[in-house]
């Protein structure tokens, strides 16, 4: 566990496999006047014989490149399945589905007391 000005990770637990982290993005402004979208990319990765034994136990992934010893393969442009005995060996990265949450703030120039009022949260949440 470490804790630093703008990132750390406050839960580290190897037994269990849970882990928390987090990132302040204080220094990386990103400016917008009326509408801003953003979206979390969850990354894992590991050797071929683990990602295969995941895929076994029905952990919801999906590879997205190998990189061997002297390859890489783009599995997004140049699909190839994992469970074909020709598939490259070597570290297999993949998308992944976990449970993670994110916090916004925003900032405003003055104070204002007249904003407003949330949409539905069906017409905020993508499907």
């Amino acid at each position: 566990m470490f804790t630093s000005l703008y990132q750390g990770c406050t839960v580290a637990d190897d037994s269990t496999k849970q882990y928390a982290f987090y990132r302040f993005h204080v220094p990386d402004v990103v400016g917008f006047n009326k509408n801003f979208r953003a979206s979390i990319q969850q990354i894992g990765g590991g050797m071929l014989n683990v990602v295969r034994d995941l895929l076994k136990n029905n952990v919801k992934l999906e590879p997205v490149t190998v990189a061997g010893l002297n390859s890489f393969r783009s599995l997004l442009d140049n699909p190839k399945n994992i469970f074909d005995k020709d598939f490259p060996f070597g570290w297999v990265n993949f998308y992944r589905i976990d449970d993670y949450s994110a916090t916004s703030y925003f900032y405003l120039n003055s104070p204002v007391t007249s904003l407003n009022e949330l949409p539905k949260v069906s017409e905020r949440v993508d499907k």
